[in-house]
């Protein structure tokens, strides 16, 4: 049936392409591996927003989460570029009211308004970390045959 010689292989004639498309992707694990061991070691910051404006004028909100507590912290904004400023004053505030713990790590979806040189310059200026999760997981397996 696929032109091989009879008895000459056992091999499977599939590509490994093919058996990698429609292998099924591994589950998440069920603990964090890189969870923080205190509070605002890492704080996670993600941007969304709406079509339409609030009755505010907010477009935008920046979700900000403190990996150790969960605890989360929601600025509205106006427009995207306003979101490095927001979190740069809710991470002063945050330090001021934990003193003295230190945010060591920044992790980000790597959206274009976090992957910036002046989110890579403030980081680096205030010795922050600037991680990147993975910005996507498909939801099946892919076929190519």
């Amino acid at each position: 049936m696929l032109g091989l010689p009879p008895g000459k292989s056992t091999d499977d004639p599939r590509c490994d392409s093919c058996d990698l498309a429609k292998s099924q992707k591994q589950s998440l694990p069920k603990q964090a591996t890189t969870r923080a061991n205190r509070i605002i070691y890492r704080l996670m910051v993600d941007l969304s927003g709406k079509k339409h404006k609030s009755l505010a004028g907010y477009r935008y909100f920046q979700l900000t989460v403190d990996d150790w507590s969960r605890k989360k912290f929601v600025d509205f904004l106006h427009l995207k570029s306003e979101g490095m400023e927001k979190f740069q004053a809710l991470h002063k505030k945050l330090e001021k009211m934990k003193h003295p713990a230190k945010v060591a790590v920044v992790r980000t979806d790597g959206g274009g308004e976090y992957n910036s040189n002046e989110w890579l310059e403030w980081c680096s200026e205030m010795g922050r970390e600037l991680e990147f999760s993975a910005p996507y997981r498909t939801s099946g397996p892919e076929r190519c045959c």
